[in-house]
């Protein structure tokens, strides 16, 4: 059998999902298809509002007659902040980039060059995950991941991460 010669030049799809390290090693990244985000995403976001409304409603017990209607909007968007941005910035960077969604799909969010990320990358991705998300029902999301190789959503690219699959 004769061998095809290699002229040293990837394909594009290749070159996204290999990542050659300063040792001039290559690692092989699989990343998270389209469907499993999705899931990972659902679950999370569930999760996130479901911490949302109990606080609120705790909030509301505890300071239900002693609140004017005022100060008590004031507390249920610092709660929304807090659940819906801060929340999900804190487990991702203490977790190295899974939650309880991306832990049920088997995903796991990394920089661009495979390593963990840290709370700047996390934050940059909560705080778009609101505009891509949530205020869009995750439209936005949606389109940029299928537009682009690895499935990354506008965070993603921001914040200069992608989710890879680990299993």
């Amino acid at each position: 059998m004769a061998s095809i010669p290699t002229t040293g030049v990837m394909a594009a799809d290749d070159a996204d999902d290999e990542l050659v390290t300063g040792e001039a090693v290559t690692l092989s990244l699989r990343p998270t298809n389209f469907v499993l985000r999705a899931a990972g995403c659902a679950i999370d976001y569930i999760v996130y509002f479901a911490a949302f409304v109990l606080l609120t409603m705790l909030a509301a017990f505890v300071f239900g007659g002693v609140l004017d209607d005022a100060p008590f909007q004031a507390m249920s968007i610092s709660l929304l902040v807090a659940c819906l941005v801060l929340a999900p910035a804190i487990v991702e960077t203490l977790t190295r980039g899974r939650s309880l969604g991306r832990l049920a799909v088997g995903a796991r969010i990394v920089r661009d060059d495979g390593g963990s990320i840290g709370f700047r990358h996390a934050l940059i991705r909560s705080l778009l995950g609101i505009l891509e998300i949530v205020m869009t029902l995750g439209g936005i999301a949606a389109v940029t991941g299928l537009l682009t190789t690895r499935t990354r959503r506008l965070g993603d690219l921001l914040a200069g991460t992608f989710s890879q699959h680990e299993r």
